[in-house]
């Protein structure tokens, strides 16, 4: 419960939706056997990025994306939280976070791609801007 504070203070202040998904990928984080390695860092990485990250992904697949960033960049991270300038800018963090937050992304486009494939036989209609009438199925009388 300790840990989990770090990042509490940034979820409450966020929209009834996002706050449902984020307490859930923190209480999963919480419970997670990988956070006993780094205890204080998800917490720290999630405190620094959360509002940029979406909430397409389960909770798990983050929290898998979120132990791969770690485990890559966990000198780097412990060099950074434990020098004087995190402690005179705490967002100073941010910068290196990043490349999570871009980790997350892709393997949300990467997921959307896969649902998006015509799996079982059926086409999809897309759309794209600016529309071209001729391309519009559909007329108005």
């Amino acid at each position: 419960m300790l840990h989990k504070r770090i990042v509490l203070p940034v979820i409450e202040n966020m929209d009834d939706k996002r706050q449902a998904y984020f307490g859930r990928v923190v209480d999963q984080v919480e419970r997670d056997p990988r956070t006993e390695s780094y205890p204080n860092l998800p917490f720290i990485v999630l405190k620094e990025t959360i509002e940029a990250l979406p909430t397409y992904l389960e909770p798990n697949e983050i929290i898998d994306v979120l132990f791969e960033f770690i485990n890559s960049h966990v000198h780097e991270l412990n060099r950074m939280i434990h020098s004087p300038e995190y402690i005179t800018n705490p967002h100073s963090l941010t910068v290196q976070c990043s490349e999570f937050v871009m980790a997350v992304i892709k393997t949300t486009m990467e997921t959307a791609d896969l649902e998006s494939q015509d799996i079982d036989g059926r086409s999809k209609y897309r759309l794209s801007w600016p529309i071209e009438p001729e391309d519009f199925p559909y007329s108005e009388d």
